[in-house]
């Protein structure tokens, strides 16, 4: 595994996009078990290594990487954030894993909204916990889409 990552997030009301590089030591969520550990995620001004615009007030959700896919993990007691997936065909959708998708091609895009009631393959989000592996493709949260291209 790398020591560090970088992570872009785009806002997509207004198209701008900022990177963020963080090393491995700066992981400061706790995971599943002691033995895990992850970049948190929160609201702007929390303090988390990740702030995006949105309504994270009394979460705790962590970005967690494990061997092959990526985690989005926590718990959401007040969770108003609706999360997306890309809608692409199976074969662009792989290919966008671990790729840096420009701002301009993602406002094209169509997203597919996670039903908290439908748990997908790998993960579930429902009022209270979040557990989601999104495999390193790019993750609408929200107003913010958040990328993990590859080092």
């Amino acid at each position: 595994m790398p020591l560090t990552q970088r992570f872009v997030i785009t806002d997509v009301r207004s198209g701008s996009s900022r990177s963020i590089l963080l090393h491995h030591d700066d992981r400061d969520a706790p995971g599943w078990n002691r033995h895990v550990k992850g970049w948190s995620l929160g609201a702007i001004g929390s303090g988390s290594r990740i702030e995006i615009d949105e309504p994270l007030k009394g979460t705790s959700i962590a970005i967690v990487r494990a061997s092959n896919h990526v985690i989005l993990w926590g718990r959401a007691p007040s969770l108003e954030l609706d999360i997306f997936f890309p809608d692409l065909p199976s074969e662009r959708f792989w290919q966008t894993a671990g790729a840096l998708v420009d701002a301009e091609d993602l406002a094209q895009w169509s997203w597919m909204r996670v039903d908290p009631d439908r748990p997908r393959p790998g993960g579930t989000h429902r009022a209270d916990v979040v557990r989601l592996r999104f495999d390193r493709v790019p993750l609408r949260l929200g107003s913010h889409i958040l990328q993990m291209p590859s080092q």
